[in-house]
């Protein structure tokens, strides 16, 4: 109890002390700083990423192009020719898409599928697309059921087709023994 009280005294004071308040608005300060040089490094490795992958698909066109002068160019010449299987080699590309992230071998991506943050991002995804799933199930059935509701025909005597139905069951019969006494 007693430290119950100390905690509390200390919280009050903390929200009433102006020096506390200075230092919080510094510690947000610096975070915010930290974020902002995160997000530049970030952008900066996936600038070098793209240049690199441009720069392999250029080596690789310009090695495409060696090659094809080297085997004498017949097929530039006639004009309709298809690329072959050899001018465009793709790079393999290790992504986990629920976590947004890439990653430079199989390894790393088989690593990071392990991990707790990936685990709770993808329970996480799993239970929003059932919550979806379930919304839009439940507002298709609304859709049938109005739907249905709008087929029952009006028999003009201020009831339904099915109000005779509801007696015996089966509208069917109903209708045929009336044709039949008629007859």
């Amino acid at each position: 109890a007693c430290r119950g009280s100390v905690r509390e005294l200390v919280n009050f004071v903390k929200k009433r002390d102006k020096r506390m308040a200075v230092v919080a608005a510094a510690a947000a300060k610096r975070e915010a700083e930290r974020e902002a040089a995160r997000a530049a490094h970030r952008a900066a490795q996936d600038a070098q990423r793209r240049a690199r992958v441009e720069a392999a698909r250029a080596a690789e066109a310009a090695a495409a192009a060696a090659a094809r002068a080297a085997r004498g160019g017949s097929e530039s010449d006639s004009g309709d020719a298809e690329p072959s299987d050899y001018d465009y080699i793709e790079e393999e590309v290790y992504e986990c898409v629920v976590c947004d992230k890439i990653f430079k071998s199989s390894k790393q991506l088989r690593n990071h599928e392990r991990s707790r943050k990936h685990r709770e991002a993808m329970d996480a995804l799993r239970r929003e697309m059932l919550a979806e799933e379930e919304e839009e199930m439940l507002a298709e059935m609304a859709e049938h059921e109005a739907a249905e509701a709008t087929v029952i025909p009006d028999t003009g005597d201020g009831g339904t087709a099915l109000d005779g139905a509801t007696e015996t069951g089966n509208a069917r019969t109903e209708s045929s023994e009336a044709a039949e006494e008629e007859e």
